[in-house]
């Protein structure tokens, strides 16, 4: 058996976060979003646009979001929330 070491590890929790990052990342932001935005980045004119700001704006909320998710998932896994007896069941 072999030892890991800290660089190890740490590898191994990037590329897990990596992974949940890239997963919720599509989730949170269609690809068609995405290929707008760099659409309209293409051109000078198009970035004065408040849509296109607007949307840079989205998009930038959105990977934020799923940055933070990752993060979590990672650092803590996924739990099975916590089920409650209301004693109601006939």
């Amino acid at each position: 058996m072999t030892r890991q070491t800290k660089t190890d590890i740490v590898n191994e929790r990037v590329g897990l976060w990596k992974q949940a990052f890239d997963a919720i990342r599509e989730e949170t932001t269609q690809p068609e979003m995405r290929l707008i935005l760099a659409t309209l980045q293409s051109t000078e004119e198009m970035r004065s646009l408040p849509i296109y700001v607007q949307l840079a704006r989205l998009v930038s909320a959105n990977d934020r979001c799923a940055a933070t998710v990752a993060a979590l998932i990672t650092a803590n896994g996924i739990k099975t929330p916590p089920t409650f007896d209301y004693g109601d069941d006939a």
